[in-house]
């Protein structure tokens, strides 16, 4: 078994936390300025899920060397449980299986639309031979570093314009730099950097700021009846720097902790089942979402029912997940 990394473990386990909280938020979603504001708060904090998980996938990808029958099992690994819950997806939506609403774009209901993720993640595994030669070059040239760096925050800015809906062309540049392969490098480089204990407070800094500024504008635009947006998209930039200093604060804190105790055993244990988890979690958050219990409880207090979905979720997957992983096959793909 492969010695685990626990910040790596702690960072997996609170982003499909994060995950989960974008799946259920709209519960928030109320008349209610104080409820607006705690969910955009919560909201801006959680896009940064998706970022981490690509950076993660690239320091735990790049130090191994993968042999072609190795990346296969991967891809497969990500394939099967894309085609498969789509299909039981498409049954839970609409009682049959159609195949072309599951592949239509004008019928998303039918596409298990939480597994996008799965597809970057494919074409990573497809082109990882010739990224991991290229960075394993250059990762320690300096221009190199600040080459990846200055794209994600030149590509992050351009992406964060558009979600404000002004109309310059810059979708060429948007396609041609795939956001999903500069975090996958990112996080490889970030992972080899020595931290130290001054990035921590600048990056609790740089959090706060990059949460209040998106919170604030979401505040002003509501209040002032203009047509509201959010940035809904881990591609704008203060998803960037919040998904970078969260990275740099667990790293530092927890780099070079190997705890033997109980918490240290939790975390590994919902790492370990994380992807499990993430796979089924929207059947669950709507199952619950339709239960007496939920509706009761969200008409009592809406801001403690969202953290309730989350611990349910974890805790209804968490075991039946970890049983199915005894069977070997299965254990394959979870």
């Amino acid at each position: 078994m492969n010695k685990r990394i626990l910040y790596l473990d702690i960072i997996k386990v609170l982003a499909f936390m994060m995950v989960i909280f974008n799946h259920c938020d709209n519960i928030l979603l109320t008349k209610s300025i104080t409820l607006f504001n705690i969910h955009s708060i919560m909201f801006y904090f959680a896009k940064a899920a998706v970022p981490l998980f690509f950076m993660i996938s690239g320091v735990l990808l790049m130090n191994k060397k993968n042999k072609v029958t190795k990346l296969i099992k991967r891809i497969l690994r990500m394939l099967i449980p894309l085609i498969g819950i789509t299909f039981l997806w498409s049954i839970y939506k609409s009682g049959y299986i159609d195949i072309k609403k599951m592949i239509n774009p004008e019928y998303n209901d039918f596409f298990a639309y939480w597994l996008w993720f799965l597809v970057p993640m494919i074409l990573i595994y497809v082109f990882l031979p010739l990224i991991r030669k290229i960075v394993l070059k250059y990762e320690n040239k300096p221009l190199f570093k600040r080459l990846i760096f200055a794209l994600l925050i030149i590509t992050s800015i351009i992406f964060t314009i558009l979600d404000f809906k002004i109309k310059i062309n810059f979708l060429f540049i948007t396609n041609i730099i795939p956001m999903p392969i500069l975090y996958f490098i990112y996080g490889y480089l970030l992972s080899k950097e020595k931290i130290k204990k001054k990035y921590t407070y600048i990056s609790f800094i740089i959090i706060m700021i990059n949460i209040c500024i998106p919170t604030l504008i979401a505040l002003y635009m509501k209040l002032h009846s203009i047509p509201y947006f959010i940035l809904d998209d881990y591609k704008n930039v203060f998803t960037f720097f919040i998904s970078s200093s969260l990275f740099i604060i667990f790293k530092y804190f927890f780099c070079n902790t190997d705890w033997n105790n109980n918490f240290s055993k939790l975390i590994n244990h919902l790492a370990d089942n994380s992807y499990g988890i993430y796979l089924f979690h929207v059947f669950i958050i709507e199952w619950l979402m339709k239960t007496t219990f939920m509706y009761e409880l969200i008409d009592l207090s809406r801001f403690e029912s969202v953290f309730v979905i989350i611990a349910l979720v974890i805790i209804i997957l968490d075991i039946p997940i970890f049983v199915l992983k005894k069977i070997p096959l299965i254990r394959s793909i979870l």
